[in-house]
């Protein structure tokens, strides 16, 4: 089985994989739990507080809820300008990976992590790099290439675990 995919990531992409690592982890709990507490707050003492103290519930309520989403957009914005075409297949023996006409070869076992978050397959091939596909790239063969990666991935592993 073969698949092949020519893309270029986006803003969009890299933002949505952000978020959903902060928000599925103890971070993102936090985050929510802070959110929370801040609003309950603001409702409660807003009114008998003095006036620096509510510009910092208030900057405080929207640290999360707001500039923390756009720090990881500007950070989205920065990672998508570097981001080259890619020209990715998933081979029997391994990822075929070509980026401005330069190609590689990755085998099975050289693929370090891989996951599913969400709608989107990452695939890290050592400490520097990594390959990001989501629904937006593959469509309905999503779950075909999840499945199949991740079977390739277990199969070829050094240590045998996933």
């Amino acid at each position: 089985m073969e698949y092949r995919f020519v893309y270029k990531n986006t803003p969009g992409d890299l933002f949505r994989l952000y978020m959903a690592g902060i928000y599925t982890s103890l971070i993102g709990t936090v985050n929510i739990i802070f959110i929370f507490a801040m609003g309950v707050l603001l409702l409660k003492r807003y009114e008998i507080s003095p006036p620096w103290f509510r510009i910092l519930m208030v900057l405080a309520f929207l640290l999360f809820l707001f500039f923390q989403p756009a720090l990881l957009w500007i950070r989205s914005c920065k990672a998508a300008q570097k981001a080259k075409e890619t020209d990715i297949r998933f081979l029997p023996e391994g990822i075929q990976v070509i980026v401005e006409g330069k190609g590689e070869k990755i085998p099975w076992n050289r693929v370090r992590r891989y996951f599913k978050k969400g709608s989107t397959l990452v695939f890290y091939t050592d400490g520097h790099y990594g390959y990001i596909l989501n629904k937006r790239i593959m469509g309905e063969r999503l779950r075909e290439v999840h499945q199949y990666a991740q079977e390739a991935v277990k199969r070829n592993r050094k240590d045998n675990h996933q």
